[in-house]
């Protein structure tokens, strides 16, 4: 417990304008000092820090306190914490009061713990950059295209591959054995005789909060293979480390997020790092698990949008349907980067980051991907398999808040899948109480038909089948991220790596579909590059169509709550994408 006369004294003392001028640029202006608001996206300063009463407020959001609830939010810290870390930077010592001994000792051993993975960060890092041990570390970070001042900014090393070389350290310091354990730095031999490293012969990646302490690591194996272990080794729950609470890369990402206004989630920490080297440095990741709700709600109070930028194959792509799931819930705005089978954030973005960005803008809003992936993925599997898509879409549409657009989205799901839309409601009421198979059961056609795709994308496709000559063509006109039927985007990636297309066509796919592309229609074109370009145009035409019917929804949603300043931007937005178009139209 932090005393009363203590908390006065860190407030006297704590130069609110020099701890948030380290996050926000402020300006004098009279007798405050302005800045854009760090807690909501704006391009006019609404937000206000007065020094002599010690208090900010923003005139935009609402948002106001003092010097402890602004490290609180912003660095995501507990009254404890932030009154500790306000107290060691200007000076003020803290005693402590009327506390039990178990919860001194707890807050004694979380110092000990910081610590100690401090020494072990240091340790590692040494490891890395020596001669010799480093040796086989540096030449692997060198082939990951990773840059050694990237590699310092993010503080990674090395953990050697001998039985001891840290547990020797730690004899030699006398740390504690209960310490080393209770940090996962160290294991007990099965003997119950001492203890030997528990990363060996890794890359280390330190996990560090906001405020700057090491809290944990996460170990990635140099080799593969039964003998080298699981890929990656993370530190195990401790007092200081909560993996479920965690975002690798946050603590270099927050800069970012204020200026961005947005997070990409990726998969992998090596994602996480080789995206910042090339600019993206809104990237974070979740530590070896699942998104989680606590990691759901730090993003929510950081930035206005996520999206995720999962691999492309079927288990990043099961991922980001659970990640999604959670997102919607907490009525985060949500939209979904398309990375081609095969691929993964790392591998494109140093291939081609001018393409990886472009891929990020045109990233679809999450909800509807999912509509229309969920179904789409088996549009030409059982009708067993097709009600339990319509069952799992209802699920996610019925964990979006808002009630009009959740209307809106059971209309958009019946569209898709011809289910009539009182059958989508009761398998979203069935979703909504837990029961899935209830829910599959209820959403289960009377009659199983083969979903028709695209017609523009199954001509670009076909097009290309004909003629690979134009696959450079379809990279420069960015037809990848506007296929929206996954067996179509396969195929596609199928044709780009030289394979044989049909290897992309799932074994109880229609053979419809097969016989359209390899029939060779467009053989005998005179323009197929003509031709192909239509197509393209045609599918823009189609989404931009699509996003312009959803702005003009949510502005009369935002006009029926009196959200006058949200309607009036997204009426801006509608004529500016317009505006767009139709001068598009004209080229």
């Amino acid at each position: 417990m932090i005393p009363d006369d203590a908390r006065d004294e860190i407030r006297r003392k704590a130069d609110i304008v020099a701890v948030i001028g380290q996050h926000v640029k402020l300006r004098k202006a009279g007798v405050n000092h302005v800045g854009l608001c760090p807690f909501h996206d704006e391009k006019t300063p609404s937000f206000s820090v007065n020094g002599e009463k010690g208090v900010y407020y923003c005139f935009g959001c609402g948002k106001k306190g003092d010097v402890f609830s602004f490290v609180m939010e912003f660095e995501g810290k507990s009254f404890v914490e932030a009154a500790q870390a306000l107290a060691e930077r200007f000076g003020v010592a803290l005693q402590e009061v009327a506390d039990s001994p178990a919860r001194r000792r707890e807050r004694s051993d979380k110092a000990l713990l910081y610590d100690l993975n401090r020494l072990a960060a240091r340790f590692f890092r040494d490891r890395l950059t020596d001669p010799q041990d480093g040796q086989r570390a540096r030449a692997y970070l060198e082939a990951r295209g990773i840059a050694p001042e990237v590699a310092t900014r993010f503080g990674l090393g090395y953990a050697p591959a001998s039985w001891d070389a840290f547990a020797s350290v730690l004899r030699a310091r006398g740390v504690p054995e209960r310490l080393a354990l209770a940090a996962g730095l160290v294991k007990r031999r099965r003997t119950g005789d001492g203890v030997y490293d528990a990363f060996r012969d890794r890359i280390m990646c330190p996990i560090v909060l906001p405020g700057g302490e090491v809290c944990g690591f996460s170990g990635r194996a140099l080799e593969s293979g039964d003998d080298a272990g699981p890929k990656y080794i993370n530190s195990p729950e401790s007092p200081v480390y909560k993996k479920s609470k965690l975002l690798f890369g946050l603590h270099r990402a927050r800069e970012a997020f204020r200026a961005t206004r947005r997070a990409l989630v990726v998969e992998g920490n090596f994602d996480v790092i080789v995206l910042h080297q090339y600019g993206f440095e809104e990237a974070v990741a979740p530590l070896g698990t699942a998104l989680t709700d606590a990691q759901v709600d730090t993003l929510r109070r950081l930035v206005d949008e996520v999206v995720l930028v999962y691999d492309g194959d079927r288990a990043g792509r099961a991922a980001t349907l659970k990640a999604l799931k959670l997102l919607v819930a907490a009525g985060v705005t949500t939209r979904i980067a398309r990375i081609p089978l095969g691929e993964d954030p790392d591998s494109l973005v140093r291939a081609d980051p001018a393409a990886f960005r472009q891929i990020i803008d045109r990233a679809q809003y999450g909800v509807e991907y999912f509509v229309h992936e969920v179904w789409a993925a088996t549009q030409w599997a059982s009708a067993d398999s097709r009600a339990q898509a319509v069952a799992e879409a209802a699920e996610v549409i019925g964990a979006v808040p808002d009630e009009t657009r959740r209307n809106l989205l059971v209309g958009e799901l019946a569209a898709a899948t011809g289910v009539d839309d009182r059958v989508v409601r009761r398998a979203l009421t069935a979703a909504h109480r837990g029961n899935a198979a209830q829910a599959a059961e209820i959403a289960k056609p009377r009659r199983s038909a083969h979903r028709p795709v695209p017609a523009a994308e199954l001509e670009i496709i076909a097009i290309l089948a004909d003629h690979p000559t134009l696959l450079g063509t379809a990279e420069q006109l960015g037809v990848f991220s506007l296929l929206t039927d996954p067996t179509l985007r396969d195929m596609y990636s199928a044709q780009r790596k030289g394979q044989p297309i049909l290897a992309a066509l799932p074994e109880d796919g229609d053979p419809r579909v097969a016989r359209q592309v390899l029939s060779g229609a467009y053989a005998s074109l005179k323009n197929p590059e003509s031709t192909l370009r239509a197509a393209v145009r045609r599918l823009e035409q189609c989404r931009i169509d699509s996003e312009l019917r959803r702005l003009q929804q949510r502005a009369i949603e935002a006009g029926r709550r009196g959200d006058v300043d949200l309607q009036r931007k997204l009426v801006s937005e509608i004529y500016t994408l317009k505006h767009r178009n139709e001068s598009k139209a004209v080229e």
